[in-house]
């Protein structure tokens, strides 16, 4: 009996170190495979690249594109403009939710075929373009944005502002009975954050952002 019993222990106490060797190697350090999937997870969570509002000659231009490419932007966005049109063709006022739906997935869809022609360094140029015009707060034609050429420090700064004013604005009491006085709230606290946006730039970056807008189009 006392063999037996012993021999239970043992058998429990193995079972044991086995259950706790199994959840040990399931648990990663931190320098191992889960530290290199958050890494994957951050990377894939970069917003996609939209470019539908810049016009098929000034991307080309900006990025240096071949001419087939150039044309394969035109076509994409001559396609999306039919499709939008026929979308809308007899819509009065503001579109149904399910025709809102329709419109965001071709402008996807059109945004998707665009940055699929482009290559690896393309893409890079584009989303450090986008990425200004995002941080300036207007929309500016890309060879204009190029132009402006931002310092890693403005970058820095204007990136803190515009999230400082984000939290400001999400900070606003949600009064449903006055939507006037919060839609005056946010206005002025978006004029306040463009304010010390343009401070930072330099004479040269003020008269660029003053030219005529040629180069974009509706979206």
């Amino acid at each position: 009996m006392k063999m037996r019993k012993k021999l239970g222990v043992l058998l429990i106490l193995g079972m044991s170190l086995t259950l706790c060797l199994a959840f040990s190697s399931a648990q990663t350090n931190p320098n191992g495979s889960t530290k290199q999937k958050r890494n994957t997870v951050r990377n894939k969570r970069q917003s996609p690249l939209s470019v539908m509002q810049f016009k098929a000659k000034d991307i080309a231009t900006a990025l240096s594109l071949t001419s087939d490419q150039e044309s394969q932007i035109a076509s994409i966005q001559e396609k999306y403009q039919i499709n939008r049109k026929n979308l809308l063709a007899n819509i009065q006022g503001k579109p149904d939710p399910a025709t809102q739906q329709q419109l965001r997935d071709e402008l996807k869809t059109a945004n998707v075929s665009i940055v699929a022609l482009l290559n690896d360094n393309q893409k890079k140029s584009l989303r450090s373009l986008v990425e200004t015009e995002r941080l300036l707060g207007r929309r500016l034609p890309l060879t204009t944005i190029q132009n402006v050429n931002l310092t890693d420090d403005q970058k820095s700064q204007m990136d803190t502002i515009r999230k400082d004013a984000m939290k400001q604005i999400r900070a606003l009491p949600k009064d449903t009975s006055n939507p006037d006085a919060n839609k005056t709230q946010r206005q002025q606290i978006m004029k306040t954050a463009r304010e010390k946006i343009m401070s930072l730039l330099n004479n040269d970056q003020k008269a660029l952002l003053k030219k005529p807008r040629k180069g974009y189009q509706t979206r």
